[in-house]
């Protein structure tokens, strides 16, 4: 950039941050007095992770929760960069399993 006769050079550092990838894993059916699964959003040291079940916010700000009853988990993780994604997984429990 020329300016008053002068020439001036400007740089700009830009990071790109990866995309953020959270993935809850397939829907799980276990059997009455199974362990219940532990899940893990997959994006260790975000700055945030917002846990549902069934759409009402439970859970704290953590990257594993242990589920307790049957229904829709789900999270939404934000990376320390402001990167923003979110999954859901689908909790049954049944008397049996079909095979």
């Amino acid at each position: 950039v020329i300016l008053n006769g002068c020439e001036h050079d400007t740089t700009i550092s830009i990071t790109v941050d990866p995309d953020i990838n959270v993935n809850l894993g397939p829907d799980q059916s276990i059997c009455i007095g199974d362990p219940r699964p532990v899940l893990d959003a997959g994006i260790p040291n975000a700055a945030l992770y917002e846990w549902t079940l069934d759409g009402n916010p439970i859970g704290g700000n953590t990257q594993t929760l242990q589920t307790t009853v049957a229904g829709i988990y789900a999270v939404r993780v934000t990376t320390t960069s402001g990167c923003v994604d979110q999954d859901a997984v689908t909790i049954t429990i049944t008397n049996s399993l079909l095979v």
